[in-house]
């Protein structure tokens, strides 16, 4: 799952996207970031801004990495030194570029694969990720933006008056929006967020309602494509819902875990095998899912699964399922065994009609009861 969060320069986009990939568990792509790294490296070597041969001449000698939020241009942490007005300017021109927007973007979406990813710039929406899954144009009123900039500004040492860096804004908008490459708009399909009047924490739990929305839209459609077009993922769809009916009757509650399609893997995976770290059980499905922390989370509180953290890493920990997991997997390795069983080749069109009827009425009697079951 890809999310874009675009907009005008002080509206918030780097404190949302950050927080926002926490809070996730996705990862945190600072495009503007990487813009910048490129101004100073141009800058630091007597480049003009303006000189297109000149900057396309030097890029070949640039490497910008992203690792645990600190931006490394040739190795080294450049943090600190790219949040600066003239950095901002330096980003702002580098990026009317061709040559650099193409070098950058072509390692963002390098970056991107494989992963569920927060990217926060100007065109990720429009340009660079056009096909994201969510989209969101986050601004604020100039003033309110450069009111925001003076306060983190003020506490690194950087005394600026508000009138300057209010121009600053207004001139970096303008360019932003008029540059021919890439300029600064919402894409069509964004969901428009004014945080003028908003925290930062407010507008974080207004995407995460968002992506929550657009997940259980994903989750329907790959059920629905599935069902309809898929014998085989007809009966992965049954076997998925006989898996959530047992889960009910057994009152694991699993609308809490809400387990469908790669989260269903997760709990395979870990019944299959244990003492796998987190990243280890992303890596074997090819996922990094928000969903993935929030279902061992869950599994946890149910008392299925226990975490011990390994000593060698203090960020990683060591997944185990409990007696009672062990209990829940020897019936859904039964009753995934029998739906596996059913499903062989060869069958005629008419016993697979049957087949499928079969299992879907077996799969309502269940949540029939588990509704039972819950109501008494």
């Amino acid at each position: 799952m890809i999310i874009t969060i675009d907009g005008p320069a002080g509206a918030g986009k780097s404190t949302v996207a950050k927080e926002l990939a926490n809070r996730l568990g996705f990862t945190y792509l600072d495009t503007g970031a990487m813009y910048r790294a490129c101004g100073l490296f141009m800058l630091e070597h007597g480049v003009r801004l303006d000189d297109e041969k000149g900057v396309s001449a030097l890029l070949d000698q640039i490497d910008i990495g992203i690792e645990n939020g600190r931006v490394l241009l040739n190795g080294q942490d450049v943090s600190e030194k790219i949040r600066s007005p003239q950095i901002d300017q330096a980003a702002s021109q580098i990026s009317r570029i061709p040559s650099v927007r193409q070098k950058l973007t072509a390692l963002q979406r390098k970056i991107a694969q494989g992963k569920d990813l927060v990217a926060e710039g100007r065109d990720m929406g429009t340009v660079v990720f056009p096909k994201a899954d969510l989209k969101i144009f986050l601004t604020a009123t100039p003033e309110e933006r450069a009111e925001r900039r003076k306060k983190q500004l003020d506490k690194e040492g950087n005394i600026i008056s508000f009138d300057i860096i209010l121009q600053q804004i207004k001139k970096r908008d303008k360019a932003d929006s008029e540059r021919e490459i890439a300029p600064l708009k919402p894409a069509d399909d964004a969901v428009m967020i004014d945080s003028t009047r908003l925290s930062a924490e407010r507008v974080v739990q207004e995407i995460v309602k968002l992506v929550n929305r657009q997940e259980r839209k994903m989750d329907k459609n790959k059920e629905a494509s599935g069902f309809s077009f898929s014998v085989d993922n007809c009966l992965g769809f049954i076997a998925n819902r006989l898996v959530k009916a047992f889960l009910k009757l057994l009152d694991h509650k699993l609308e809490d875990f809400n387990l469908t399609g790669a989260q269903f893997c997760v709990l395979t995976k870990l019944f299959e095998e244990e003492g796998l770290t987190q990243t280890q059980l992303a890596q074997r499905l090819y996922i990094e899912s928000p969903t993935l922390v929030r279902t061992l989370d869950r599994l946890e509180e149910a008392g299925l699964i226990e975490r011990r953290r390994v000593p060698s890493d203090r960020r990683a920990f060591h997944i185990f399922l409990t007696p009672k997991g062990h209990d829940l997997k020897d019936i859904l390795m039964q009753k995934g065994n029998e739906v596996h069983d059913i499903a062989v080749k060869g069958l005629e069109e008419k016993e697979i009609e049957l087949l499928k009827d079969l299992l879907y009425q077996l799969w309502r009697n269940l949540e029939d009861g588990a509704k039972e079951a819950k109501n008494k």
